[in-house]
């Protein structure tokens, strides 16, 4: 057995913190599902911002780099599996240049796939955030 990094350590009591045992469980659980349900293997966020109130999972792309479908599925599988924590917010920053303009049409077609992913996986939990 492999001892875990002092990054790993320090991951694991940030989660605990600001995540229930079940809620774990249950991000655990999900994304395995997730695996299955969607063909492919869910990918972590690049920034993930824990608050007492909220949840914020941010994808940081820089310019000619495109969200890939294992990053939207690993923001659906964080939303679905910790909404009923807290509220969850999940987003993509494009940074770019000032001279250069967003990319409108890519980012309607990575929504809908955000979302076609969310929807599969809501099914395996409860719908909604409940306060407790």
């Amino acid at each position: 057995m492999v001892a875990d990094s002092p990054e790993q350590k320090d991951l694991r009591r940030a989660l605990h913190k600001h995540i229930t045992v079940d809620g774990l469980k249950r991000l655990q659980e999900i994304a395995a599902k997730a695996e299955k349900r969607l063909r492919l293997s869910p990918a972590l966020p690049d920034l993930w911002l824990m608050t007492p109130g909220e949840h914020r999972f941010i994808e940081v792309k820089l310019p000619r780099d495109a969200i890939s479908d294992e990053q939207l599925a690993g923001l659906a599988t964080l939303a679905v599996s910790l909404r009923l924590e807290r509220p969850v917010s999940v987003e993509v920053f494009e940074l770019f240049p000032s001279t250069k303009r967003p990319r409108r049409k890519e980012r309607a077609e990575e929504i809908a796939t955000f979302d076609r992913f969310y929807n599969k996986l809501a099914t395996l939990t409860p719908p909604r955030f409940e306060n407790k």
